[in-house]
């Protein structure tokens, strides 16, 4: 479901942002974010900026630390470019197999040899497909790693496989005459110059370590992302040298703290923030590929500060072993902690983030209570909560739905995105035992796939069964009280929507959501301001579900018969609007139809007003088949006879 806060644009910034191209900021790791990187270069003018740190320290990634003075964790700004080259030509899908290409002893041996790849006879085929200064900057760049005896020795007598990437991107630094900024710069521009790889900081080489609340010290980073108890991490420490060097066996907490430092940003990266127009905190290994990110001195600030139309945290599908015991709530206060360098009074978490798009399985890892109030600090803060599948079933997100919400929020719903947003208005009284069922059915139903972004606002008429209390405990759902008929309660969902498309699904599942999207789909396409999903669509004798809804009693069933008939009849005549199904409860509502149409009335009425008004202000009117599963009075149906006989007087009264 959606919480729904709107956040007006101002228009100037709206129509600069459909002007140029869209400028993306994705705080990174080195898998988590593969699929949103890759989207977001795949859509139409947008500028991709990647922040990640260098933080990492196992394997052959700890390995070149240790043998190189002063180097960064390599290994996520490896996985950055092997996973944008991956999805490129064919050029470029080699580059990327050679970057995550494992080194054996025997490999390493031939290179300390003769320092070229295509030596190897295993890698001779994928280095034929590089292009030249693909070519040229691997060769040298790990031409470089062995000039240097010290290095060989301890690349050979360490029996760990080695990434390729890894001594590419050793040998670029020491070629920058030790600046990682400028070797990652450097690479940048030759390997994918279209998205912007930056490290987070200065390139100052600092070394990670945590605590978890049973006081246990996580020592290095390996250790941090690696198996443990779901006992959560509290804290964690970024200190001049590996922690194991730094302190004594069994450091406190305080002597932990005093060693850590703040590292100072890469002022690219601060940049990039300023100007971006939307900033994505892409999901990964939190306490290790982004809370460390956020510690960073001034990016706070920077996101603060930001004019970005949307700022977007984007929970893990399933979780990672640092954050096996956390919940939603737990999670978004880290952000929020982190982000604020400790002090929570440094910016408000609406200042940090405008939506966050979390799975309905990851929300189950949450209680009730957790849910409740991590859904109040998000209203507080006009943060807008979107629970969908946002994953693509492989345990990757879906990286184009992510992308389109950024473009969708940053243009207020206008211009580059195929998404658009909708708010679905669902008038409840007294329907607790199908009520779920709706709720079910709409929030499943994969929206993003049909291009819609959806909003869900439940208005209540006064429910004495229950109904009231489910809807204020389903999460995510914005709930109206508004008593004095549907009418009245439609008014109040119509006001809820504001600018956006918008309809109307009843909570009697009587009607399909399917079919809900059809409907939405005539007005989303421009075919109509206005749609109905037509019950008489299918040209079948109603006489039959009758039969069911009204049983023996005669008269309700034929004056139900006849009534719809006279209704759509009278409709033509006095509206000039031949409307096959006047009454359904499935309707679709353009923007455009604001201040046209007043959406007032009590019952029954409702529904010819919006006839009668789009008459009046020259609004067509589609119909769509949908499919209708009738309920009778004894499964609740409460349309009677009085509500009929009201709007065949408002449209007697009424002219045109």
């Amino acid at each position: 479901m959606t919480l729904k806060c709107s956040t007006a644009l101002d228009n100037s910034v709206v129509n600069e942002v459909i002007d140029r191209p869209f400028r993306m900021v994705v705080f990174s790791g080195g898998r988590g974010a593969a699929s949103i990187a890759r989207a977001a270069v795949r859509a139409p003018d947008v500028r991709v900026s990647l922040i990640i740190n260098g933080y990492d320290d196992g394997l052959s990634t700890g390995l070149m630390r240790r043998l190189v003075p002063g180097m960064l964790g390599p290994s996520d700004f490896r996985k950055a470019f092997s996973n944008l080259c991956g999805d490129g030509p064919p050029n470029k899908q080699a580059l990327a197999k050679l970057l995550e290409h494992r080194a054996s002893e025997s490999e390493l041996g031939a290179l300390a040899r003769e320092p070229q790849l295509e030596r190897l006879p295993d890698l001779a085929g994928l280095v034929d497909l590089l292009s030249v200064a693909d070519h040229r900057v691997l060769n040298s760049s790990i031409a470089t790693i062995f000039e240097d005896p010290e290095l060989v020795d301890g690349l050979l007598s360490n029996s760990t496989d080695t990434a390729l990437g890894n001594l590419v991107l050793a040998g670029a630094y020491l070629r920058s005459g030790n600046d990682f900024n400028v070797a990652l710069s450097n690479l940048n521009r030759t390997f994918f110059p279209s998205v912007e790889v930056i490290n987070a900081t200065d390139g100052t080489s600092l070394y990670l370590s945590a605590i978890k609340r049973s006081g246990q010290i996580l020592w290095d980073e390996a250790s941090v992302v690696g198996s443990q108890s779901d006992e959560p991490i509290t804290e964690i420490f970024l200190t001049r040298e590996p922690l194991e060097r730094a302190t004594s066996a069994t450091p406190t907490v305080e002597e932990l703290r005093s060693l850590s430092v703040t590292p100072e940003a890469n002022p690219r990266a601060l940049e990039r923030i300023a100007e971006a127009d939307i900033l994505v905190y892409a999901p990964g290994t939190q306490h290790s590929s982004l809370f460390p990110t956020y510690l960073t001195l001034g990016l706070g600030e920077s996101v603060a500060e930001s004019r970005a139309g949307s700022k977007i945290l984007v929970f893990n599908l399933q979780p990672d072993h640092d954050i096996g015991g956390e919940s939603a709530l737990s999670l978004l206060k880290k952000f929020h902690t982190f982000l604020c360098r400790g002090d929570k009074e440094r910016f408000s978490l609406g200042r940090l983030v405008t939506d966050v798009l979390v799975t309905r399985e990851f929300l189950a890892r949450s209680n009730a209570v957790e849910n409740d109030e991590l859904l109040r600090r998000c209203r507080e803060g006009a943060i807008r909560v979107s629970i969908g599948d946002w994953g693509r079933g492989d345990s990757t997100h879906h990286g184009r739905y992510v992308v389109q919400v950024g473009m969708t929020r940053s243009t207020g719903g206008l211009g580059k995105s195929e998404l658009q947003e909708v708010t679905v208005v669902i008038p409840v009284l007294n329907e607790r035992p199908r009520i779920e069922r709706v709720l079910q059915g709409l929030t499943r139903y994969d929206w993003l796939a049909a291009g819609l972004l959806p909003s869900f606002v439940a208005v209540d008429g006064g429910s004495t069964d229950g109904s009231l209390p489910f809807l204020q405990e389903s999460f995510g759902m914005t709930v109206i009280c508004s008593h004095g008929g549907v009418g009245r309660a439609l008014q109040a969902g119509a006001n809820a929507a504001g600018d956006s498309l918008w309809a109307t699904f009843p909570a009697d599942d009587e009607y399909r959501v399917e079919d809900l999207v059809r409907v939405l789909e005539v007005v989303r396409q421009g075919d109509a301001p206005i749609a109905f999903g037509s019950r008489s669509g299918f040209c079948i004798d109603p006489r039959s579900q009758l039969d069911r809804i009204y049983g023996g009693r005669r008269i309700d069933r034929v004056m139900s018969y006849w009534g719809g008939a006279l209704l759509s009849v009278m409709a033509t005549v006095r509206h000039r609007r031949s409307v096959a199904d006047p009454l359904t409860s499935v309707k679709a509502f353009s923007p455009s139809t604001k201040g046209v149409l007043s959406f007032t009335g009590k019952d029954l009425d409702w529904h010819v007003r919006i006839i009668r008004e789009a008459s009046r202000g020259g609004l067509a009117i589609a119909e769509v088949p949908v499919e209708f599963s009738a309920r009778s009075r004894a499964d609740g149906k409460k349309t009677r006879l009085s509500h009929g006989l009201r709007a065949v007087v408002e449209i007697l009264r009424s002219s045109s």
